[in-house]
């Protein structure tokens, strides 16, 4: 920290003396003005605030001791020292009534000056830091009351005569106050390391200091992973004045807070011209986040007094989900999911729960199907309660339609790669694709199933894919096998059985001969990657 000091003398030769002989470099002095008398260092001081005064006492126009009286009123911190060549008994009086620090005579030894004014720089220091540290508490005082305030105005319980006296104690009146709002603030993703709590109140202390000169009262907490804003005006702007506010404010917040929690939804309640109505808008503001749902990733959401009715889920056919996906081509599937999916948003007060159940039953009819002809559409999940607990934690409707899609086109990719001429062959690889979990599975039983020899069908494969089927039924295990190893949520040991082979030490040696690794290398290596 560096510090500023004003130098008075009527002597220029005084003032160049004083000025080459210190050293203010070991003093952070780095700011030095000066001035001939007093006249013109009150001149100075209009856009100039020093921290410490170095002056000395007779001058003409106006002398020391009523420039040092002068600027003390208007700095009441500042820290003075005289120079004086007359150390009569009125000037000392007068030093001491100012609280001045030292009173040196002239000649001025520049040893005992340079004492003098180290001392009264680790004065200003220490004033500067319990300054600080006094600023430090009451800013931290004020937060929590706010932090209460903004509690009361979320609470069931709300108490009118309660958070009046809150408000007071920041110096509230009512009478200079106009329009107020709230917003909502919902962290929809969140590392699983990241302190919520923690995190919010740094926010909200960032959202203070920004908006510190604002001509709005803000006041803000956490709750339930969200975090509440209230904006009461002081300025008592028009509706458009208030928006562009409450649309600063709601882009500050979303900037800082995606940047590390990914999505975030934004809901903004209704106007209220009165402060005590302000429990009112947040319910408004809730609802308003709930629209987000429905709307683009961080989206600011501003609650809608006439919002359609729910959707009507009776209108929608699963048959014809079904029908749609029995087509030859993903055109007609994908624009039936579109077509639901926009025709839902535009119904904003819907239940969320019920929008995630509906493509659930889509989602689900889709794997069945698929399952039953051999394929697999969602390979990064272990089972259909794996789905559902990733769909329940998607933010939007569009995560929904696309997660939905992903499936649709997995599933028509799984059906052409598996396609040929010959329906035989295509049977074959349904089959093997559903079944090559089972330790069953065989060339032998492969033949049994479709009532062909298995001289015949090992030489139509071959003929038709260019590949041996035994090959193929080997290739598709062992990247079923690299799959599962590469996830830990499996166990190595247990991968054997998971792709159809009853001996583990016959697995890893087929692995091994596949992949250059035994399963544990394997698994090693792909977390070194990742």
């Amino acid at each position: 920290m560096a510090f500023k000091l004003l130098l008075v003398d009527d002597e220029y030769s005084t003032r160049d003396h004083i000025i080459s002989r210190i050293d203010w470099e070991k003093l952070d002095i780095d700011q030095i003005k000066q001035a001939e008398d007093g006249v013109q260092a009150v001149k100075v001081c209009e856009d100039f605030t020093p921290d410490i005064l170095l002056t000395d006492v007779r001058m003409p126009r106006l002398n020391g001791i009523s420039l040092a009286t002068e600027l003390t009123n208007k700095f009441p911190e500042l820290k003075v020292i005289f120079i004086s060549g007359y150390a009569d008994k009125q000037y000392l009086k007068s030093a001491i009534e100012i609280k001045a620090v030292r009173y040196i005579e002239k000649p001025i030894n520049m040893k005992d000056l340079f004492r003098v004014l180290k001392n009264t720089v680790e004065m200003v220091k220490s004033r500067n830091t319990q300054l600080s540290e006094i600023k430090e508490l009451r800013t931290i005082e004020t937060n929590i009351l706010k932090d209460y305030i903004a509690q009361s105005l979320t609470s069931s319980n709300f108490s009118l005569a309660e958070c009046q006296r809150s408000l007071e104690s920041i110096n509230y009146n009512k009478a200079d106050y106009g329009l107020s709002i709230a917003i909502k603030i919902h962290i929809l993703e969140m590392s699983e390391d990241t302190n919520f709590d923690l995190f919010a109140r740094a926010e909200i202390v960032a959202l203070y200091d920004m908006f510190k000169s604002s001509t709005a009262e803000i006041i803000a907490t956490i709750k339930n992973q969200s975090i509440i804003v209230f904006l009461i005006d002081k300025k008592k702007r028009d509706y458009m004045d208030m928006y562009s506010l409450v649309n600063r404010i709601s882009g500050f917040m979303q900037n800082r807070i995606s940047v590390i929690c990914g999505n975030i939804a934004v809901g903004v309640g209704t106007f209220v011209k009165e402060w005590e109505q302000l429990p009112t808008s947040f319910k408004h503001s809730k609802l308003a986040v709930h629209q987000c749902f429905f709307k683009k990733p961080n989206s600011i959401c501003f609650y809608k007094i006439d919002m359609k009715q729910s959707f009507n889920f009776s209108q929608f056919d699963l048959t014809e989900f079904i029908h749609c996906l029995k087509k030859d081509s993903p055109g007609h599937i994908t624009f039936f999911v579109r077509n639901l999916t926009t025709n839902i948003k535009n119904y904003e007060s819907t239940s969320i729960s019920d929008v995630i159940n509906l493509y659930y039953s889509m989602i689900s009819k889709l794997t069945d199907i698929a399952h039953n002809e051999g394929i697999e559409i969602y390979s990064d999940f272990s089972g259909e309660q794996d789905i559902w607990s990733y769909i329940n934690k998607l933010s939007y409707i569009d995560q929904l339609c696309d997660f939905l899609l992903k499936g649709v086109n997995n599933y028509y990719s799984a059906i052409k790669n598996s396609q040929y001429d010959n329906e035989t062959i295509s049977r074959i690889i349904r089959h093997i694709r559903k079944n090559y979990n089972a330790q069953d599975l065989s060339l032998t039983s492969i033949s049994l199933e479709n009532n062909l020899s298995y001289t015949y069908i090992c030489h139509l494969f071959k003929e038709v894919t260019g590949n041996t089927l035994h090959k193929f039924i080997l290739d598709y295990r062992m990247k079923k096998a690299m799959e599962f190893i590469g996830d830990s949520k499996y166990k190595v040991k247990d991968v054997a059985g998971m792709v159809g082979y009853r001996n583990g030490n016959y697995f890893s040696l087929k692995f091994k001969n596949y992949t250059g690794l035994t399963p544990t290398e394997y698994r090693k290596k792909t977390h070194e990657f990742h």
